[in-house]
């Protein structure tokens, strides 16, 4: 099973892939279960502003994450989430 740093150092090699460098702030990770009690990660992607997602390939960073996991005998599915910095701090202030 891989560490969450991996995980992490990969999701943020992928987003830049198909985000841009410029435009991702950080990727956040947990491990945790899904919905069915399986051994799951979620990945959060924090961006620095909103982006246009029709021209970026969404599916593509789920897949290439979830491909490079099943590659190194990590069978945990990685559920893929996005937010701006911004969306986080008024999470955070209960807004």
């Amino acid at each position: 099973m891989l560490s969450l740093a991996a995980i992490e150092k990969e999701a943020l090699r992928i987003a830049r892939k198909y985000i841009g460098a410029k435009r991702i702030d950080r990727v956040l990770i947990k491990a945790d279960q899904d919905f069915d009690g399986k051994d799951s990660v979620y990945v959060w992607f924090v961006l620095k502003s909103s982006i246009d997602f029709r021209q970026v390939s969404l599916g593509g960073i789920t897949s290439d994450l979830n491909d490079f996991m099943w590659r190194h005998d990590d069978d945990r599915f990685a559920y893929t989430r996005y937010a701006t910095v911004e969306d986080l701090e008024q999470l955070s202030e209960g807004r």
